[in-house]
């Protein structure tokens, strides 16, 4: 599993980048499809788990929390909202959603108009709640 972390930790690191960009448009959603795929199955020998905390440490949750306030499209805003949920779906990974501000992003996604991000957006703050109950 040593090569295949390598791997992992470079293509992720790549999707983080895709993820950052400020316009990312066309390549941004093909990012964050792959990276709600990767999150939330083992992968090239990784476990989701795995997968989960190198997303963390690629530094994935930051461009994800600024563009849930960004104006995207629904989908876009339920990926996102869905590989939040997917990071918190470790109790490791978890609190990284709190200490970096996810929580009110997420919650904001409650009064969206939309069902699609409106049902993400509960689906990931109940797993930053179960995942952190002790907090």
């Amino acid at each position: 599993a040593g090569r295949a972390a390598e791997v992992a930790a470079g293509a992720l690191a790549a999707l983080v980048g895709l993820l950052s960009r400020p316009s990312g448009g066309e390549r941004q959603l093909l990012a964050l499809r792959l990276l709600n795929t990767l999150a939330s199955s083992d992968a090239g020998g990784l476990s989701a788990d795995r997968i989960r905390m190198e997303l963390v440490v690629q530094g994935a949750v930051p461009p994800l929390v600024a563009l849930l306030s960004g104006k995207f499209a629904p989908e876009s805003l339920a990926l996102v909202a869905n590989a939040l949920g997917e990071i918190a779906k470790n109790k490791a990974t978890s609190p990284s959603l709190l200490s970096l501000g996810a929580v009110s992003p997420l919650a904001a996604l409650l009064a969206s108009e939309d069902s699609l991000p409106l049902a993400q957006g509960a689906w990931a703050l109940s797993w930053v709640a179960c995942t952190n109950e002790s907090r």
